[in-house]
């Protein structure tokens, strides 16, 4: 729901993957939020959680070092 536009910036990273799926969430339990993603195979899935991953840390004016792998 927040940042505005995210979701439809995930929804266009996933439809790029073969039977791509992702999701993030707040943790609950630390200051951060957790990335999950699928896709038909690793490389597939390594591409998605990290691109989705620097798409929140960018949105969402994230803290320390941008993510990778």
């Amino acid at each position: 729901m927040t940042p505005k536009g995210l979701q439809d910036e995930l929804d266009l990273m996933v439809s790029k993957m073969t039977n791509g799926r992702s999701f993030v969430r707040a943790s609950g339990t630390e200051d951060v939020v957790r990335v999950y993603a699928e896709a038909n195979t690793a490389k597939e899935c390594d591409t998605l959680s990290i691109d989705v991953a620097n798409l929140v840390y960018k949105m969402a004016n994230g803290q320390g070092p941008a993510p990778t792998i």
